[in-house]
């Protein structure tokens, strides 16, 4: 067991784990806030976690200690190190023999607050219905916490005092159905296993092997903690280790009456079968319980998924009017682009037509030009004749008689040879131009011609496609269509 001591400035240091000869001691009993809000052993080793909520707890209990003239303190929160499974089994089978052991038990309850009391005098008209509805009565492990200690002091969480378990033992009867007499430290072994069991019966723990676990000093027994088990085992367990220890204290079934020799049952083995009629009883509450709630919470799940399906179906009726409605519009569109499909190809085929008429029309021409071509390369090879000829012609002129005449001739030829050789030079540049852009022409056109076939056999193949289709397949490639489109 290590104690805490309280140093200067609220600085809080640990003893090492005494095992004998321990001193005196204060003890606090409080309900646990959230893992976060707490002070652990870690903590405490490393001198860290001064901002937590749970640090002004274990402060307030060292100086309400030293004020009792108290200089070591038990906290369960940071004096067990609960990486250690064995020390913490340990703790949970001595927690009642610690809790007996304290000078003093200070209970702090947290929901308790100055509001709710008066500032210096506190009366017991306005904290009273707050002390009663406090959580620390319903916690499970409070229960051993409030027998054990021969004193215990209530605090509200501003350290204020309430008074005594002596003092307030009325109220504490009220409101945990405990006898007087055991409040007052009588020993709990004077009264029934049935009865300690129902004082706690109403109490819960957060996990829920604890509630068992937190019996075993108020019950005189010992077994191993073994979390995971579930409670009805655990409570099973309980009730076992409470029947073998009571069968030990009475070995004897029956009793012989001296006189009639008549068998009566023993009142502990009845207490011992009310124990187990209980233990059966809460747990097969506990069953009924959780079928109810399971029950309840599919029936009204099944309420609540009811009105669903109608609007769904209803939904989905508008949805389908919606969808007939798109779908009668993407059927005409449909029909109006395989419409336009046809006229494109009807128009296409028309203009290739055109284009084969306007191919031959140009390879008419360019026979034209090349017969034309021809008759001027002849033009000109005559030409190149006539000039030999007068070449030849000067010579014979000089025995002609009428050599004057033919000089007159031979001038008027000679002025018309060069104008001759300009025209066919020049006619046959605008034949050579007009060839090239005849050749291009027909380059171009061809390539035209190719480019309609193509879209021709396109637009065919991509109508015998559509016409393959499906309606449900034409609706699919229209939504694709569509949502290419929006995205």
């Amino acid at each position: 067991m290590r104690l805490l001591q309280l140093g200067p400035g609220d600085e809080l240091t640990l003893t090492e784990d005494l095992k004998c000869d321990l001193p005196p001691y204060a003890i606090l009993s409080h309900t646990w806030g959230g893992e976060d809000d707490e002070v652990n052993f870690q903590e405490i080793i490393e001198k860290t976690g001064k901002n937590k909520p749970g640090y002004q707890k274990v402060v307030f209990c060292g100086k309400q200690a030293r004020t009792d003239r108290l200089y070591y303190f038990w906290v369960d929160t940071c004096c067990i190190d609960k990486a250690r499974c064995a020390e913490l089994h340990e703790s949970i089978i001595s927690m009642f023999a610690w809790y007996q052991g304290a000078k003093i038990c200070y209970v702090y309850l947290a929901d308790i607050s100055r509001d709710e009391c008066d500032s210096s005098e506190i009366s017991r008209a306005t904290w009273l219905p707050a002390f009663r509805r406090s959580k620390w009565f319903a916690r499970g492990w409070t229960l051993q916490e409030l027998l054990a200690p021969a004193s215990v002091r209530f605090f509200d969480q501003y350290g204020s005092p309430l008074g005594d378990k002596a003092f307030l033992k009325q109220q504490v009867c009220d409101i945990t159905g405990i006898a007087e007499t055991a409040l007052l430290g009588a020993p709990l072994a004077n009264f029934k296993v049935s009865e300690r069991y129902e004082w706690a019966r109403s109490r819960q723990t957060t996990r829920e092997e604890d509630w068992a676990y937190s019996l075993q000093g108020i019950f005189g027994v010992i077994f191993t903690p073994n979390y995971g088990e579930g409670r009805a085992n655990a409570v099973r367990r309980l009730v076992n280790a409470t029947k073998e220890a009571l069968l030990n204290v009475e070995m004897q079934s029956f009793i012989i009456d001296a006189v009639g020799h008549r068998q009566v049952i023993s009142p502990l083995l009845l207490d011992i079968a009310f124990l187990e009629t209980l233990s059966l009883f809460d747990e097969a509450k506990a069953q009924a319980e959780h079928m109810v709630s399971t029950f309840f919470a599919f029936l009204r799940r099944l309420l609540w998924s009811i009105p669903f399906p109608i609007r769904a179906l209803r939904k989905l009726e508008k949805e389908l009017d919606m969808n007939c409605g798109t779908l009668r519009g993407v059927i005409a569109s449909e029909k109006k682009i395989a419409l336009d499909l046809q006229q494109n190809e009807e128009n296409g085929q028309e203009t290739l037509k055109k284009l084969k008429t306007a191919q031959d029309f140009i390879e008419g021409q360019m026979r034209v030009s090349t017969y034309k071509v021809d008759a001027q390369a002849r033009t000109l090879e005559e030409i190149e004749i006539l000039k030999q000829y007068i070449e030849h012609t000067k010579l014979e002129v000089k025995d002609v008689e009428d050599e004057q005449q033919q000089d007159e001739e031979y001038a008027k030829l000679k002025e018309q040879v060069p104008k001759l050789f300009e025209e066919c030079r020049q006619l046959r540049q605008t034949l050579e131009l007009t060839i090239d852009q005849l050749i291009a022409q027909r380059t171009e056109t061809d390539n035209k011609v190719s480019k309609l076939e193509a879209k021709q056999e396109e637009a065919e193949r991509i109508r015998r496609e559509w016409e393959s289709k499906t309606v449900w397949q034409k609706i699919g490639a229209w939504i694709d269509w569509l949502l290419s489109l929006w995205i």
